[in-house]
């Protein structure tokens, strides 16, 4: 995918979460509920103003972060040759703060959405396309598994990101299986989010020792 192209959805979609806040906004209580505990209970509050204009703000903060970093990498043509794939992450992004803003209103506006089935859901097609994206990463410092062992060699950079990349789409089941206990869901998500970034960290240490190992022989 071009990167104009991505510009553009990105910012379709930044549009789409301020124009779906304003159209709602007299139908919204005030204060708006805007975070929910582990149990799935609303426990944070704030102004409909503040509400309305915080996740576009966010997500145009966090698009130009993305669209500005590989413009200062000093592997920029790295980052060029995966451009395609770089720019749907900036897309899988936007995606997952785009249905944080949905559900948000939605449970605003009376919808009782069981949260944390939907953040549990969310969070693991997240990974699984982040996974599957990760694989055709080439190294660079800002994106990926950036570690010393994956940043001083490229074979130890595409064997860890390949890893890492099945790693991310296993983490995706078992965010999808623990859907079935939603109670549990806080505790889920960060046991399978950390594994999934520790396992990966750990496995490029292995596979630069081994290899580290075979020069030395």
């Amino acid at each position: 995918m071009k990167t104009k192209t991505t510009l553009i959805i990105s910012l379709l979609i930044i549009a789409l979460v301020f124009v779906s806040g304003w159209l709602v906004y007299s139908q919204m209580p005030g204060p708006v509920i805007t975070h929910w505990n582990a149990q799935g209970q609303p426990d944070g509050y704030s102004s409909k103003t503040t509400a309305m204009v915080l996740m576009p703000l966010m997500m145009l903060f966090t698009s130009a972060l993305l669209f500005g970093v590989p413009l200062i990498d000093p592997l920029r043509k790295n980052v060029e040759s995966f451009r395609g794939i770089y720019n749907q992450t900036i897309l899988v992004v936007n995606g997952f703060l785009l249905v944080v803003h949905v559900v948000s209103l939605a449970w605003n506006m009376g919808w009782r959405i069981n949260i944390n089935v939907v953040m549990l859901v969310a969070v693991g097609l997240m990974l699984f396309l982040l996974g599957r994206l990760m694989s055709h990463a080439r190294r660079n410092y800002f994106f990926g598994i950036r570690t010393p062992w994956t940043l001083s060699s490229d074979l130890v950079w595409e064997k860890t990101h390949r890893f890492g990349g099945k790693v991310f789409q296993v983490a995706c089941g078992a965010l999808l299986l623990g859907a079935l206990i939603p109670d549990a869901a806080f505790a889920v998500i960060m046991l399978v989010v950390l594994g999934s970034a520790l396992v990966p960290v750990v496995y490029s240490y292995v596979v630069w020792r081994q290899i580290e190992q075979q020069v030395g022989q």
